[in-house]
């Protein structure tokens, strides 16, 4: 697993696996009651309690679908993507 440092002190990767967006972010020591996820419009924010780091989510991300889960102190948030628009034309 690959983990960048872009949220200060915070490492996480950010990878698309099975038509899934996933985002993994390393939170040791934080529990759940202090974590918290929100989102507004296409920007994820995640604090620990103390600190809060923001994410621009790509436009193919379907915000319906989120879903976070803390374990063992790594935040997984998973996002589906978005069905493509768009139309098959008949050709005559």
């Amino acid at each position: 697993m690959l983990f960048f440092d872009i949220f200060g002190y915070q490492d996480y990767s950010f990878s698309l696996k099975d038509g899934r967006y996933v985002l993994k972010i390393l939170m040791p020591g934080v529990t759940k009651e202090q974590c918290s996820v929100s989102v507004l419009g296409s920007k994820l924010s995640v604090s620990d309690g103390h600190d809060k780091w923001s994410i621009e989510l790509p436009r193919q991300c379907d915000i319906e679908s989120l879903d976070a889960k803390l374990d063992l102190g790594i935040l997984t948030i998973t996002c589906g993507q978005k069905a493509q628009d768009g139309r098959k034309i008949e050709v005559s």
